[in-house]
């Protein structure tokens, strides 16, 4: 058989002799970089610097790998990536029209660069609709309790 890892993270197995492929229960499915079979085994790579490797029987975890995080990396982690993912990002609202317009299917010559480092564009087109809504409800609370406090 073999493994195939798809650009949104997730992992798929094929069995060549059973001609059938399924998605298998691993952790961290939608945030895996890579995977390749040993012997008798499955190596994943995925999330914030973690190894796995699973018996093939029963596809369990026999060994894990995952360094102590850093200050610095446990910050990214933990307050940065959220606030970023928080915070509206009014770049990417072209993927959201160019979706409703149809134009999906655009040449890569005719793609930003941002997109292209992307690896071809925002995966989810609602994306960026969602961020934004978030964020204004998260502001209008803020808002409305700082109101509520504040004693003109």
């Amino acid at each position: 058989g073999f493994v195939v890892v798809f650009e949104n993270g997730r992992c798929w197995l094929y069995d060549v002799k059973g001609q059938r492929a399924w998605q298998p229960s691993l952790a961290g499915q939608g945030e895996i970089w890579s995977a390749a079979f040993d012997g008798d085994g499955l190596w994943v790579a995925s999330g914030p610097n973690r190894v796995q490797r699973y018996h093939f029987e029963g596809l369990r975890l026999d060994q894990q790998f995952v360094p102590k995080m850093e200050l610095l990396d446990r910050i990214y982690y933990h307050v940065a990536l959220p606030l970023y993912r928080l915070f509206p990002r009014p770049g990417e609202l072209d993927s959201t029209i160019a979706h409703l317009l149809g134009a999906e299917g655009r040449a890569e010559t005719e793609r930003s660069p941002q997109e292209l480092a992307r690896g071809g564009g925002v995966v989810d087109p609602w994306r960026p609709i969602g961020n934004s809504l978030a964020f204004t409800a998260v502001v209008l609370m803020l808002c409305c309790a700082y109101m509520r406090w504040t004693d003109f």
